[in-house]
């Protein structure tokens, strides 16, 4: 744990792996109190554990490719093609994306 010092807040920072083989280190701060960003590291790790990875600059349509391209691994090409339909026509169409 670190502690900012100009604001009187603290930081936790974590190193996780990164999706191109690296580490990358991700940090969480404003913390009121050691105990609050103890807390919330815990939460992020047991997160991580799970194999929920938080990205805090991942837009929401970069989340759904990602995760498009890991469902056409394991659905229907039917299903896959209804799944691709949802996501670029209702949920992140391309103006959106851009946005």
């Amino acid at each position: 744990m670190l502690t900012d010092t100009h604001h009187g807040t603290w930081t936790s920072a974590v190193d996780v792996p990164a999706s191109d083989r690296r580490r990358t280190t991700v940090r969480r701060g404003g913390f009121t109190s050691h105990d609050a960003a103890d807390v919330a590291l815990r939460t992020f790790l047991e997160g991580e554990a799970g194999g929920f990875s938080a990205d805090p600059n991942q837009t929401v349509a970069d989340y759904l490719n990602t995760w498009l391209t890991a469902k056409a691994l394991v659905l229907k090409p039917t299903t896959m093609a209804r799944y691709r339909d949802y996501v670029h026509n209702d949920l992140a169409p391309p103006s959106a994306a851009s946005s």
